[in-house]
């Protein structure tokens, strides 16, 4: 059975992004990024994108059921995704094995 191993890295406002790019560009195969709301989902992965991260596809509410469902298959599929970023409503249900960091990107005061 893999081991869990939970961290908390606090990083504020300019530098999370950062952070988290750093995170994304090491050579993990899967990681879940987590964030509040849907437009934060995708505002984030419009910046992953823009600083270069490959790989990096949104599910949630908004999306229609098909790209959901393709989206996901790519991800586990880990060809064309291995950065999924999710509202935290998409994570129930998934299930996708071998993942290497799961961020919660919008954490709760």
């Amino acid at each position: 059975m893999p081991s869990v191993i939970a961290a908390i890295h606090h990083a504020y406002s300019y530098s999370t992004r950062q952070k988290l790019f750093h995170t994304t560009s090491n050579d993990l195969a899967r990681i879940i990024v987590f964030c509040e709301t849907k437009k934060g989902v995708d505002d984030l992965v419009k910046s992953l994108v823009s600083d270069g991260v490959r790989g990096v596809k949104a599910i949630h509410g908004d999306k229609c059921q098909l790209e959901r469902d393709n989206v996901l298959q790519s991800f586990k599929d880990g060809k064309t995704c291995n950065v999924l970023v999710a509202t935290d409503v998409a994570s129930r249900g998934l299930d996708v094995k071998d993942i290497q960091l799961v961020i919660n990107y919008d954490m709760p005061f």
